[in-house]
């Protein structure tokens, strides 16, 4: 008599294994306009969504560069404008901090901002005036020459992509700024020295981690740097080559990007990298491993496009991606610059409201090469999805039926993830071995 083994697959978020959802839009029709305010974001128009940041509760707030405004989405979906022209011009990359007060960039004008909680507008770095210029003294004194992105870390500092002085600029709490990388020369040199002796080439996006390192774009090196909290350059990714796309599955530092832009980190150190001219979204894990989790297809500055939501990440067309936030739930929220919407890329969070573990059997786990994989559940079961570690579903089905049975005779040897869903759409995910 043949034994079946029963057993209950451990939860996915027990293991170093991470997996998302597909795409859908949360902004923007594809249009390139302004229009709908009070109302759902996703039937409004937005032209080139450039910066994103997203509070502690959940707010998503981007820049649109071309119309000069920064807009907002609520936790309900809803869109709304919170800064217009004459008070921004060409906004760019922003961030909010623990209090709620947004800091954008008004490139135009080359100066950072803030807007508190109450809805005052100041400056708090740059005096209007294009150059270089006050390291040293009042930040609000001080020349930029076309800001890019700004973060601030836990502390209140505020950090500043100098883009065309080719530069990273620090104001500490008391509003003094100073350079903290770059000696202002186009170039590149520098890793394993002082940061302030480097040379860099249009720093981009940056960001800053719990523990104080500064992670930026150096966007025509082609690389990814990090600046640790001794003032020491290294690059964690990127060889600096003009070549084209490569490197996911292999070490970070050894991958191809193309002028990378937007970067964030999440709660765990995982890095996330806008790789703008190849059209992805690039994760370097805390291992230095680099792999895609939002794009595909050609590369190159014309090479993007939209085919539609509803795919997996690395099935997804992305059209001059530009910027990416983490929100609290691990979700990924991308700027689809000429696609002129704002994405999202769902976390395989689990959500077990009413689907438990008593009422779910999957066996045999680990499963062999001749063996099928029989799911059992209380419930009705109205989707199947399986995935590799690389986030590529390799099995999908829509049973709509209590019990299943999975041919799995032609997926390799490897760790999967078996994502359930229910007639209320939650989800539960599962981790299998396939011997």
């Amino acid at each position: 008599m043949k034994h079946f083994y029963f057993l209950i697959l451990f939860l996915t978020v027990q293991y170093s294994f991470s997996q998302y959802g597909n795409v859908s839009t949360i902004a923007g029709g594809g249009t390139n306009g302004h229009d709908v305010i009070g109302g759902l974001a996703t039937d409004a128009d937005l032209s080139y969504p450039t910066g994103i940041a997203i509070d502690n509760a959940g707010n998503i707030y981007f820049s649109e560069i071309t119309n000069s405004i920064i807009r907002k989405i609520d936790v309900n979906g809803i869109i709304s404008d919170i800064i217009e022209f004459p008070e921004v011009n060409t906004p760019h990359g922003l961030t909010v901090d623990a209090s709620g007060t947004i800091f954008f960039i008004d490139r135009a004008n080359d100066r950072v901002r803030k807007l508190d909680t109450n809805g005052t507008i100041t400056t708090v770095a740059g005096n209007g005036t294009n150059g270089d210029s006050g390291d040293g003294g009042p930040a609000t004194s001080a020349q930029l020459n076309t800001p890019q992105y700004v973060a601030v870390d836990a502390s209140g500092n505020i950090y500043i992509s100098d883009w065309q002085n080719h530069k990273i600029k620090k104001v500490t709490t008391d509003g003094i700024i100073n350079t903290i990388a770059g000696t202002g020369v186009y170039g590149f040199s520098g890793d394993g020295g002082l940061a302030t002796q480097a040379e860099l080439k249009s720093p981009s996006g940056i960001t800053v981690d719990t523990s104080g390192n500064i992670y930026f774009s150096d966007r025509n090196n082609y690389r990814v740097r990090k600046i640790d909290t001794n003032g020491i350059i290294t690059t964690i990714a990127g060889k600096g080559g003009f070549q084209p796309f490569s490197g996911d599955g292999g070490l970070a530092i050894d991958a191809e990007l193309y002028e990378p832009s937007g970067i964030t980190i999440d709660n765990s150190g995982n890095i996330y990298v806008v790789d703008g001219n190849n059209q992805r979204v690039r994760k370097i894990t805390t291992d230095g491993i680099i792999n895609t989790i939002i794009g595909s297809g050609a590369t190159g500055i014309n090479s993007g496009g939209f085919n539609g939501d509803g795919l997996v990440g690395t099935a997804t067309l992305l059209n001059q991606p530009v910027d990416v936030v983490i929100d609290n739930s691990g979700n990924v929220i991308v700027g689809d610059y000429k696609n002129h919407r704002i994405r999202k890329l769902p976390s395989a969070a689990l959500s077990v409201d009413n689907f438990s573990l008593e009422n779910i059997k999957l066996y045999p786990n680990p499963i062999s090469i001749d063996e099928q994989l029989t799911i059992s559940s209380q419930e009705i079961i109205t989707a199947i999805s399986v995935y590799n570690t690389l986030g590529q579903e390799v099995y999908q089905a829509k049973p709509n039926a209590n019990n299943y049975v999975i041919n799995l005779n032609k997926i390799t040897s490897g760790i999967y993830l078996v994502k359930l869903n229910n007639t209320e759409n939650k989800s539960i995910n599962y981790r299998l071995i396939k011997k």
